[in-house]
Parts: C-alpha cells; sequence; structure tokens
C-alpha cells in the first residue's frame, strides 16, 4: 500500500487548492487550524479518481482521505479532501507492506 505524508502547511495548502477549484471534498480550513498539530505530519491515501466538481466536468483528480495529527493527541481526526494529479504526485510517499496474515 502506498500512502503520502504532508506537513500542516502542505495539508492546509492542500485544501486551500480544493477550495479554489470548489472541488467536492473540502475541509473549512479555519476549523481544521483550530485542530491540527503545527507540527504534525499527516498520512492520506487516494480513495477513487474523481471527475467532478459542484455536479461539474472538470479534470480528473482524486479524492483522498487523510488522518489529520490534531494538537494534544494521537488520535487523528479522519477528513476528506479532493486533492489534484500534480499536488498528490508531488507529496512524498510511503510504502506500506501488508501482512498477509
Amino acid at each position: 500500500m502506498n500512502y503520502k505524508l504532508a506537513s500542516t502547511d502542505a495539508l492546509i495548502g492542500l485544501c486551500t487548492e480544493a477550495n479554489l477549484n470548489n472541488y467536492n471534498r473540502q475541509v473549512d480550513i479555519a476549523e481544521l487550524c483550530r485542530i491540527i498539530d503545527p507540527d504534525g505530519i499527516h498520512v492520506g491515501e487516494v480513495i477513487i479518481l474523481h471527475e467532478h466538481a459542484a455536479g461539474v466536468k472538470v479534470d480528473p483528480h482524486y479524492r483522498t482521505q487523510w488522518m489529520v495529527k490534531r494538537k494534544g493527541t494521537m488520535e487523528p481526526v479522519n477528513c476528506w479532501i479532493d486533492v489534484s494529479i500534480d499536488s498528490w504526485n508531488n507529496l512524498p510517499s510511503h510504502k506500506v507492506a501488508i501482512d498477509s496474515e
């Protein structure tokens, strides 16, 4: 399984891009900034390739799910963000071997 990693600044940048592109999956950036660990590393994965924003066909982009590190706790919160393919490809990857047992 291949995951992507994002710093807090990078994740907020992805959220800003989703809002500017009017993608279907966005987060409230002010709320995110209130709870996110400023020094956190956040883990994301692609769920599907998507081609619509607000009901209109647009360039393909990824629907992604993120485990977001919160302030003051090790328990993450999940969020969904639509991310452009270029932005996704520019994030560092982390490959995880899946145990078949």
